[in-house]
């Protein structure tokens, strides 16, 4: 808590003559690597296609984060308008997960339906290690400092940098660091999830209840980003007076109670 509360991070981890590499794609890499880890040890209780289930992880990951970017780049229109390089310079940050959701998920039921494979089956082994990535990769927020929450007197508040606060506090030098509250909530959604999984995988493929982990995902995840949001002062577009991540939380956890009622509910209707 003292090192959060006294250092100031530099967004660049290190330089290789002309290439400079940033912590925030460090992070994003890492996030990748051990989603894929995570994902592949736990497809292999199911006997899923390796191959065809890298392949479509690999494609899944790449336009995901082409829809995390171009759903952060639509949040601040009138930024990029003004500075339209930026929208490509991707180490600076912004890319937001619900972007990364929809794009992703689009990807994942299309290839799914074409490789015939259980799409309700993949997303629920594919949940606890996308958990583990967005925490990892909230560490490239820190690193970046953007995205904090309001300021704080408490003892685990983060220093930011002048240059990066917002002007209203300016005078201001500590603030929430959400980065930390989501990478813990994350962390302990996606432990949870795991060892749901390992439990009960052959449970969920005798009683039909696949799904069932990606609607505790929706929840989990909801929870965490409210949690986050409720601190955040990142600009982002209102509606009626709220901020757009916010509502689009609640949807996503109202998503996962429903789809848990459905899954069950049918899961009991095919086993009377």
């Amino acid at each position: 808590m003292n090192f959060l509360h006294s250092y100031i991070p530099d967004p660049v981890a290190f330089q290789l003559g002309l290439i400079t590499v940033y912590w925030y794609g460090l992070f994003m890499a890492l996030g990748a690597l051990v989603a894929f880890i995570i994902t592949w040890r736990l497809a292999r209780r199911v006997d899923l296609p390796a191959e065809r289930l890298f392949d479509l992880g690999v494609l899944t990951l790449v336009i995901g984060f082409i829809g995390a970017r171009f759903y952060h780049v639509l949040n601040e229109p009138s930024y990029y308008w003004q500075n339209p390089l930026e929208v490509f310079q991707v180490w600076h940050g912004g890319v937001a997960i619900h972007g990364g959701l929809i794009a992703g998920g689009l990807t994942l039921w299309i290839g799914s339906k074409r490789l015939k494979l259980s799409f309700w089956k993949l997303t629920d082994l594919i949940a606890p290690g996308l958990l583990v990535a967005q925490g990892i990769g909230r560490l490239g927020n820190y690193f970046n400092q953007e995205l904090f929450g309001r300021p704080t007197t408490l003892t685990w508040g983060i220093p930011i940098d002048v240059a990066s606060r917002p002007v209203e506090y300016i005078s201001s030098t500590y603030f929430h660091p959400t980065f930390l509250y989501e990478l813990i909530i994350d962390a302990l959604a996606a432990i949870a999830l795991i060892i749901i999984l390992k439990k009960g995988l052959s449970r969920f493929e005798q009683a039909n209840r696949f799904g069932l982990i990606t609607a505790y995902y929706f929840i989990f995840y909801g929870v965490g980003r409210l949690v986050a949001e409720y601190f955040r002062i990142d600009r982002t577009p209102l509606i009626f007076g709220i901020r757009l991540p916010l509502i689009v939380s609640v949807v996503i956890i109202l998503v996962g109670i429903g789809l848990m009622v459905i899954i069950t509910r049918h899961s009991e209707r095919t086993q009377v």
